[in-house]
């Protein structure tokens, strides 16, 4: 497990860290933060840290890929937007405190968790 930075600007203002200084996230809080995502379910994330671990620059404390990750443009993009939501969800788990994520697909949608409360698009 090694430490890694992310320059972020957090909107809105105010809310979690305020985005003047880097943050710092593990790839181990990264890898929990995939495997919930992916299963949607409370696991072990030390697979994916591990394999995390291999595409970042060794020994170093900034989140950066050893080479960029797939040759076709929509792989690329996909594993983006992939990596993006298992960094965001590390981040709003452990500085915001977020602790359940539902996907939002309609304009406005009542939470599988919490019935009784609807959310709008």
């Amino acid at each position: 497990m090694t430490v890694r930075k992310f320059h972020h600007r957090y909107t809105p203002s105010g809310q979690g860290t305020d985005g003047q200084d880097p943050i710092t996230l593990t790839t181990t809080d990264i890898g929990e933060a995939a495997i919930r995502e992916i299963v949607q379910i409370s696991l072990t994330s030390a697979p994916f840290g591990v394999v995390l671990e291999q595409l970042l620059v060794p020994g170093d404390t900034w989140f950066r890929w050893i080479a960029q990750l797939g040759q076709i443009r929509e792989t690329r993009t996909a594993l983006s937007g992939l990596f993006g939501s298992f960094v965001a969800r590390a981040y709003l788990t452990r500085y915001c405190g977020f602790q359940y994520f539902e996907p939002i697909r309609a304009d406005l949608q009542a939470l599988t968790a919490w019935p009784h409360y609807t959310v709008h698009k």
